[in-house]
């Protein structure tokens, strides 16, 4: 997000303006997607999906219940992961079409979301 503030001309106020306020971000991941930032955030998800799913096979070792719902609220970790990654995978296919429309030929050449893929 530093980088992201860094492009407005006037850090006191948000640019209103026409094309001439807006700039492609560039450096760090930006060099490789549109959307570093929920890139990250994806990996933040699944990175507390794995925790607590390691918190949670534990404990269902203590508890032998293996009813359907028991099942999915053991789980329930990775239906917020595949939420948030669908959300922000959505947000970046239309951002990133955002910047080809407004900037054009102008906005180099990356992926959406993934590097070296999407």
């Amino acid at each position: 997000h530093v980088i992201l503030g860094n492009l407005r001309p006037n850090k006191t106020t948000s640019s209103t303006g026409g094309i001439n306020s807006y700039r492609i971000p560039k450096e760090g991941w930006f060099d490789f997607v549109s959307c570093p930032h929920y890139l990250a955030e994806i990996m933040i998800y699944f990175m507390l999906a794995v925790l607590i799913q390691i918190q949670t096979d534990t404990a269902m070792v203590q508890d032998e219940e293996s009813g359907i719902l028991y099942q999915i609220h053991a789980h329930k970790h990775f239906f917020v992961l595949v939420w948030v990654s669908t959300n922000l995978s959505i947000s970046a296919e239309k951002t990133h079409a955002w910047y080809i429309s407004t900037f054009g030929k102008a906005y180099p050449r990356r992926k959406r979301l993934i590097p070296f893929l999407w």
